[in-house]
């Protein structure tokens, strides 16, 4: 990831690693490679706990681990007939 801001909006919850994207700006460098849903887990290395942990090495570049939302589980979790899937 190259220097400067990453353009993205995120949530953090006390106690838990990584920050969930909410929005990515159009002209982020990380467009077309995170979308909302996502969770960035770690910057070089290091746990995200905060966003100033999202932060760290602006200056130098970074090294991002996201885990990826998948659409289709989050619809699947929350269907209300679970013996039958095909009827919703």
């Amino acid at each position: 990831m190259p220097p400067g801001t990453l353009g993205i909006s995120a949530g953090y919850k006390d106690g838990d690693v990584g920050a969930k994207v909410t929005a990515v700006a159009p002209s982020s460098p990380l467009k077309g490679l995170v979308k909302p849903g996502d969770i960035i887990m770690k910057n070089c290395g290091q746990d995200i706990m905060s966003r100033e942990h999202l932060e760290n090495k602006q200056e130098e570049g970074r090294e991002l681990e996201v885990l990826h939302s998948l659409p289709c589980l989050e619809r699947c979790a929350h269907r209300k007939n679970f013996a039958n899937p095909r009827k919703m």
